[in-house]
């Protein structure tokens, strides 16, 4: 009976620091740094979604979190081409129709920006970037 209630804990444990894991995971931001001119509009990232046999995924959905103190945001849908080769399946140079974030600063400074990307089904991706604007 002993041996039973510590599996059961064990098991109860194991799961638990799985959850606490994934949790963890999905909470995790993507960083990115920048170099931006006042006025001229420079390309964040391209964020792009491939279904498990690298076709067309949902486009993603951008959503502000902090905004820009020195700028604006802005999102076109546009071809997206992979640069990463761990990308789950889909091998690098393989592209899609994907949301292209924008930034345009009006002043010079730092700035410090965060958003979420999102598609039905996947898991959310938080962006933090950082921008020095000349």
């Amino acid at each position: 009976m002993r041996g039973n209630w510590l599996t059961h804990q064990a098991l109860f444990l194991v799961s638990t620091l799985v959850a606490l894991l994934a949790f963890q995971l999905q909470l995790k931001a993507d960083e990115l740094s920048l170099t931006a001119t006042v006025g001229v509009k420079v390309r964040v990232y391209g964020h792009v979604r491939f279904a498990d046999d690298c076709s067309q995924g949902p486009i993603p959905e951008m959503t502000i979190v902090t905004k820009p103190a020195l700028g604006v945001l802005t999102t076109q849908t546009e071809m997206v081409t992979l640069t990463s080769p761990d990308f789950g399946t889909c091998s690098a140079g393989h592209s899609g129709m994907g949301t292209v974030v924008y930034y345009e600063a009006s002043a010079a400074g730092q700035d410090n920006f965060e958003y979420k990307m999102s598609s039905p089904g996947l898991p959310t991706t938080d962006w933090k970037v950082s921008a020095e604007v000349h």
